[in-house]
Order: C-alpha cells, then structure tokens, then sequence
C-alpha cells in the first residue's frame, strides 16, 4: 500500500540506498541517515517549511526510533504539530 508523506527518512541497515523510484534527486523530500549531514538538512527542512504535516521514519530499528523521537522532541520545541509515522 502507498504511504503519502511530506518528508522521508530512510534507516535500513549499514547503507542507505535511496531506492528506486523515490525521488533522491530532490534532496527536500528523502533524507538517507547517512552520510550524517542529510540530518542536518531534514533538521533545516523541518524548521524551515512551517506547511511541513508529516514525516515518514522508514526502518524501526534503533536508528529509526532515534530520528522519529528527535523529530518530535524539535517539533515540540517548535511548537509545532508534526505527524510521525515509523515504517
């Protein structure tokens, strides 16, 4: 089933490949974790985009349950409403 979001970070294991289909280009929209600067940009994207909704945090292992919780802890100092989704 498709899964609509406004931001997308992926945490699949030792790599994060974008995969197919997804547009990576648009380094707005997908944030792999790694290298560790693609948070800091879904950080700028997050804080900058006041029409930001929803961020889907794909890969519920460690990593991913990390961003999604830092996530909400920066949309609450924001004082902001952010729907998260883990995948």
């Amino acid at each position: 089933a498709e899964l609509s979001y406004d931001l997308l970070s992926l945490n699949l294991g030792s790599e994060t490949d974008t995969p197919a289909g997804l547009p990576a280009g648009d380094g707005r929209r997908v944030f792999p974790v790694k290298p560790i600067e693609n948070l800091y940009r879904l950080r700028e994207q997050v804080t900058g985009d006041p029409d930001l909704r929803r961020v889907v945090v794909v890969g519920g292992g460690a990593t991913g349950v990390e961003v999604m919780l830092n996530l909400a802890a920066l949309a609450r100092r924001l004082g902001r409403t952010l729907g998260l989704t883990l995948a």
